[in-house]
């Protein structure tokens, strides 16, 4: 993955690949792996490029999505 503006700046530091990032991004915002279903729903979204067709945004779109949840 090319380093993107809208990548969230400690997973551009990481030596990850997209089901990496995911875990990652959980294990920041949550405090726990994703189960099963989260990650591959979102490894996928991730991968695919979301709406986008940008893997750095759609992995900022999941950074923020799990930040808003109480």
């Amino acid at each position: 993955m090319t380093d993107n503006a809208a990548t969230p700046p400690a997973l551009q530091a990481l030596d990850l690949d997209d089901p990496g990032r995911v875990e990652a991004i959980y294990l920041a915002a949550l405090g726990r792996k994703p189960t099963v279903e989260e990650r591959t729903e979102l490894v996928k979204y991730v991968s695919s490029g979301g709406p986008h067709k940008d893997r750095g945004k759609a992995l900022a779109d999941v950074q923020g999505l799990l930040r808003a949840i109480p």
